[in-house]
């Protein structure tokens, strides 16, 4: 449990309110995490689809994937479930926003940035914040086909897409779909800079939590480690 509780604390902090900025490394200052082929692009209603929406709404214009919320008979939801892990999917995380979002979320400023460490965007449908044991649940999910899911704790954040949500029932995911990312392909990892030390080897942590060695790389890499001294 400690365990579990230390690396939640950890991930917290490299997950940074803000990004970092390396010394003497100005170009990379501004080098920005973006999410590549995982964004969510809403697509547009036809004309039937939207008169049916309107029906449904008694007249109220629904935007996006709200058109894709049910109401379930018996005060049941629609649900989707699971554990958020660390990239390597050994330990789960605690605190970390779970949802799903109505528009394109945005990409992460440049440079460095204080903003609260529970800022999302992209229009939250439905949310959720997983628990200590990792495992969460967000209720009135969107039904249908291709659902976004976005996966954030500071600036660490994945973006995924669930092939299928059934309606009225819990639709389980699995620690494939709900972990972090392992390198800046599969999502948004903080540009970290560690000094390395005798006492305390921070860069052996991050490669245990699963994240890749192409990104202990000044050149391109998120984790940039400099020599301390005595090290």
């Amino acid at each position: 449990m400690f365990r579990h509780a230390w690396l939640g604390t950890c991930l917290a902090l490299l997950a940074g309110c803000g990004a970092s900025k390396d010394a003497g490394n100005d170009d990379l200052g501004d080098d920005a995490s973006v999410v590549e082929g995982d964004g969510f692009n809403p697509g547009t209603e036809s004309g039937l689809e939207l008169d049916a929406a309107l029906a449904e709404t008694g007249g109220t214009t629904c935007k996006n994937l709200q058109c894709k919320q049910v109401t379930c008979a018996g005060g049941g939801t629609t649900s989707v479930s699971g554990t958020v892990w660390n990239p390597a999917k050994t330990d789960p995380l605690y605190n970390v926003v779970v949802y799903v979002p109505n528009a394109t979320p945005d990409t992460f400023k440049p440079g460095i940035s204080c903003e609260k460490c529970g800022t999302v965007s992209g229009e939250p449908l439905a949310t959720a914040l997983s628990g200590a044991d990792g495992k969460f649940r967000i209720d009135n999910v969107p039904v249908g086909d291709n659902i976004p899911l976005v996966i954030q704790i500071g600036r660490w954040r994945r973006q995924v897409i669930i092939p299928k949500v059934t309606e009225c029932v819990d639709n389980p995911l699995s620690g494939d779909l709900t972990r972090l990312p392992k390198n800046k392909k599969e999502g948004d990892i903080p540009l970290t800079a560690i000094v390395t030390s005798t006492y305390d080897p921070t860069e052996c942590i991050l490669r245990k939590i699963g994240i890749d060695d192409a990104e202990f790389n000044i050149g391109t890499g998120r984790i940039h480690l400099y020599k301390g001294s005595g090290a």
